[in-house]
C-alpha cells in the first residue's frame, strides 16, 4: 500500500492565509468604529470610559497594524498592540462571563502569537 505524501504547496500558503485573515479581523472593525466616531459615536466610548480620544486610537491602532498585518509589513511589530487590545478587551467587557466570547478573544490571541513567532512569510522580518 502507498502512503499519501502530505501537500507542502498547501502548507506552505497557511502562514500567509493567517496573517491576513487576522489582519482583516481588526483591519474590518477598525474602519468600522472610524466611520461611526467620525459621524457621531460608537459604544465603544462608553467602554473606554467616556473618552472619545482613546475610542480615536483604538481605532487607528487597530486599521494601521490590521493594515500591516495585510500587507506582510513588521507583522512582529504589529501583533502586540492587537494582542493588548484584545486582553483589553477581555477586561473591559468581563468576556470571561460569557465563554464563547472569552473563547473567541483567546483564539484572537493565540492566532496573533502564531503570526507573531512562526509566520516566515513577510520579507520585510527578515533578519
Amino acid at each position: 500500500m502507498k502512503k499519501k505524501k502530505k501537500s507542502t504547496k498547501y502548507k506552505a500558503l497557511a502562514p500567509y492565509l493567517l496573517r491576513i485573515m487576522v489582519g482583516l479581523l481588526f483591519l474590518g472593525p477598525g474602519l468600522m468604529k472610524i466611520k461611526a466616531l467620525s459621524g457621531g459615536g460608537h459604544p465603544v466610548v462608553g467602554m473606554l470610559g467616556g473618552i472619545v480620544a482613546l475610542a480615536w486610537i483604538l481605532a487607528i491602532v487597530e486599521v494601521l497594524a490590521g493594515g500591516m498585518l495585510v500587507a506582510g509589513y513588521k507583522q512582529s511589530l504589529a501583533t502586540i498592540p492587537l494582542a493588548v487590545i484584545l486582553i483589553g478587551a477581555i477586561i473591559l467587557t468581563k468576556a470571561w462571563s460569557d465563554p464563547m466570547s472569552l473563547l473567541w478573544h483567546l483564539v484572537g490571541i493565540a492566532a496573533l502569537f502564531q503570526v507573531y513567532t512562526a509566520c516566515p512569510c513577510c520579507p520585510f522580518d527578515k533578519k
